[in-house]
């Protein structure tokens, strides 16, 4: 990965070319690019489903990320949405008496950017939120804390909803297994096994019907089925995830996941 470049006003002129921090869903452009960060640092980047383009800077912004992506109200996410508005936003610093940010090495205002623009379906209409996602220790930082309000202010003005939202904000087992099912959303990996697209709908439909009816672990289960219509039990164990990821059979995922009990009492309506 490359090392960041002074921030100039041609950088600036090059970004806003390219279109970055404008679009709606996978035409979107986030303004910052996990390229162009250093290796040192904890990137992550994941293929997202409502979007099919995501760029995360740390595990963090990835926890939150995992919970808007199960979150069925959330129909768009635009990541490292940037305020563009330079004029709004060093009026608000100026009246905080606070410096606004600039690039250190060119005296270049830097632009401010959230973690998140949502845009969520509430009631029949769509509505954006703003969050912007940093660890706990990071908000002793006072130039850190100077940002944020300004952010914060630039957003309630506009009457747009905006919250920090730290570790502890994050249910840590439902985002672990969330993360766990995630890439079994779509049937793709299976279709390597050369079993039709309509078999294996029909072979998910009658584990579902399993794991709900019998008492019993859904390692069983699995293993059962697996001889009884001459399929890998592999196949089964990913079609089991399969229907959690994509909603079809609901468990209480604040617990762990464990296939070797039975999943009678997770099971919900």
């Amino acid at each position: 990965m490359g090392r960041r470049t002074p921030w100039t006003y041609n950088k600036y002129q090059r970004y806003m070319k390219e279109g970055r921090g404008q679009g709606y869903g996978s035409e979107y452009k986030p303004w910052k690019k996990i390229s162009e960060f250093s290796s040192k640092q904890s990137i992550k980047r994941v293929p997202g489903i409502k979007t099919n383009r995501i760029h995360l800077l740390s595990k963090l912004e990835l926890d939150h990320f995992y919970l808007m992506e199960w979150d069925d109200s959330v129909v768009d996410i635009r990541e490292h949405f940037p305020i563009l508005d330079f004029v709004e936003v060093m009026n608000i610093a100026e009246k905080l008496g606070v410096t606004y940010p600039v690039d250190k090495r060119t005296s270049f205002p830097k632009i401010l950017t959230s973690s998140f623009c949502i845009t969520k379906e509430v009631d029949g209409k769509e509505r954006e939120i703003i969050r912007t996602v940093r660890y706990k220790n990071s908000l002793s930082n006072k130039r850190v804390l100077k940002e944020l309000e300004i952010e914060r202010i630039y957003y309630n003005r506009l009457g747009v909803d905006w919250a920090i939202f730290t570790e502890e904000n994050i249910p840590k087992q439902l985002v672990s297994n969330i993360e766990d099912i995630y890439i079994y959303k779509d049937l793709g990996d299976l279709l390597e096994y050369e079993l039709k697209k309509e078999k294996l709908i029909k072979l998910a439909q009658w584990l579902k019907q399993c794991v709900m009816v019998e008492d019993k672990p859904v390692l069983d289960i699995v293993t059962t089925l697996g001889k009884e219509f001459n399929v890998n039990s592999g196949v089964f164990i990913y079609l089991f995830k399969h229907l959690l990821a994509s909603k079809q059979l609901r468990i209480d995922l604040h617990r762990p996941i464990d296939m070797r009990r039975s999943l009678q009492d997770k099971i919900s309506d």
